[in-house]
């Protein structure tokens, strides 16, 4: 299960689907000498961004419903996040413009979101 936890409200939603992708950025200086030498440059104090992109089949109604409430309410902010490993992550959610997907004709609906951990 994932928790998703901001200000008062709280999502709980299934395991997410296997195959989730991280991308880590890091910050570098990449240049090139006028003799045409490459230099590369990190210093440890900049930043390194850390997204994770998950997503959820077969949520009820009310659980999508619920979902994009606390996105819309969370705009910009942290919100925590215990993972299906029972890691607790603080983040902000990047895919505001979430689309909520009704797979087949029974109520189940598919939700896909970008995380991004401070």
């Amino acid at each position: 299960m994932v928790t998703l936890t901001y200000g008062g409200r709280t999502v709980t939603l299934r395991d997410p689907e296997f195959g989730n992708r991280l991308q880590v950025e890091t910050a570098r200086l990449n240049q090139r000498t006028r003799g045409g030498d490459l230099l590369l440059f990190r210093d440890a104090a900049w930043p390194t961004t850390k997204t994770t992109s998950y997503t959820f089949t077969a949520l009820t109604q009310q659980q999508a419903k619920d979902l994009l409430a606390l996105i819309e309410e969370s705009l910009g902010a942290s919100v925590t996040m215990v993972d299906f490993e029972g890691v607790t992550r603080t983040g902000i959610i990047t895919t505001p413009t979430t689309e909520i997907i009704q797979s087949g004709r029974g109520c189940q609906f598919d939700a896909s979101f970008d995380f991004q951990e401070d």
